[in-house]
């Protein structure tokens, strides 16, 4: 089973503290059994004793400055694994078999010693992450050099041990090839198994998405945004009941005049992106602190905790609000400009509730509407504009 280059380096990165582990547990039995084999080797060659411990020793001590290397050099070593571990194994089997080569004929050694090998073909197979090709170059060589081993300096066929000789090769190219298709096969459940895990992994990830977004949807307006009307009930409620120094809270309601024909001349499109724009430069034109929700159709609301004496930051918030919303605004080539209508009011902490200090805001922008638009009508309807007769 093969990967894209993404993909594959995805699944690389995912092994990397599987391979540290590893890395920990081959390299310390390899030292153990390169150790506890010494011990045997004072019945099982004696004839070349201090040469064989001196090369059980080289390989323990490389088997320590591998470990250290990867625990100190951790990124260096996962990019370099592949070299590193087939190096390795290569010179734990040549380690052997350099042992065997060192042994006469009279020394127990000489016959018994090439099944180290197969202890290195498992762990080789069955205990790396290796690229299947990479580990068979391994064990191949391995194999081959022994057998170059017996024939060319142990002569076993001149010495009439080549019953000997193709048991052993025997032994050895069938480790290699049960080796070959266990790694075949572990590599394919590994491969399968990172596939399911990322799968898993990324619909644990959209289903997390998807609850964001409904609970973010259930809270806030689909087309601006802002907080919905039970989420500011609610945050204005907190704010209401909260106990704080001087807890004014001021509350805002604005309302965009006319607002209906630009949906009915224009689309919803287009009224969806004017509501957009202005809760921008609602959100704009607030401070930190305060909440903006849509209620209605043109409907926003804004709440102010207010810690003043006086009304002067309740103005100037409402004097950014009107001067923002009204700006001019281009949508699809074509040139907006909507009117606003803003009442307020303000309690004291547990005096109203959030619902009760909204209908007053609500109130108090009718009447400022209301207000605005009778001098105009007065006007026509007593001629005022008229210019007076001589």
């Amino acid at each position: 089973m093969r990967f894209s280059s993404d993909l594959e380096s995805a699944y690389q990165i995912d092994l990397a503290s599987e391979k540290i582990r590893v890395v920990w547990q081959t390299y310390a039995l390899c030292t153990l059994l390169y150790a506890g084999f010494g011990v045997l080797d004072i019945w099982a060659m004696p004839s070349m004793l201090n040469v064989a411990w001196m090369v059980r020793g080289a390989i323990v001590v490389m088997n320590a400055c591998i470990v250290l290397l990867a625990i100190t050099r951790r990124d260096w070593f996962i990019r370099h694994y592949p070299s590193v571990t087939a190096l390795s194994y290569f010179i734990w089997g040549v380690g052997i078999e350099y042992i065997l080569a060192l042994a006469v004929p009279s020394d127990s050694a000489w016959h018994s010693y090439y099944a180290g090998l197969l202890l290195v073909f498992m762990g080789l197979y069955t205990w790396t992450y290796l690229r299947f090709g990479v580990a068979c170059i391994v064990g191949v060589a391995l194999t081959a050099l022994y057998l170059g081993i017996a024939i060319g300096v142990q002569r076993m066929v001149e010495h009439g041990q080549w019953h000997i000789l193709v048991g052993n090769c025997f032994f050895l190219v069938s480790a290699n090839i049960i080796g070959m298709f266990s790694m075949h096969t572990r590599e394919r459940f590994s491969r399968e198994a990172f596939l399911l895990k990322s799968a898993l992994k990324r619909d644990l990830i959209l289903k997390d998405e998807a609850k964001r977004q409904s609970d973010f949807l259930a809270e806030h307006d689909l087309v601006t945004g802002l907080l919905n009307r039970p989420r500011f009930l609610r945050e204005l409620q907190a704010m209401l009941d909260a106990e704080a120094e001087n807890p004014q809270i001021v509350v805002l309601f604005l309302d965009l005049d006319k607002f209906k024909l630009v949906n009915d001349v224009y689309g919803n499109v287009v009224g969806d992106q004017v509501l957009l724009t202005v809760a921008r430069r609602i959100l704009n034109c607030i401070r930190d602190g305060d909440i903006a929700a849509r209620v209605g159709s043109d409907e926003f609301v804004v709440a102010l905790p207010v810690t003043d004496a006086d009304d002067s930051p309740v103005d100037l918030v409402t004097r950014s609000l009107r001067i923002a919303i009204e700006q001019p605004m281009k949508i699809d080539d074509r040139i907006f400009r909507v009117m606003v209508s803003i009442g307020k009011a303000g309690c004291v902490s547990r005096n109203k509730t959030a619902q009760e200090l909204i209908a007053d805001a609500d109130r108090d922008m009718t009447q400022h509407r209301e207000a605005a638009q009778f001098p105009a009508e007065a006007r026509a309807l007593l001629h005022l504009d008229r210019p007076r007769e001589p």
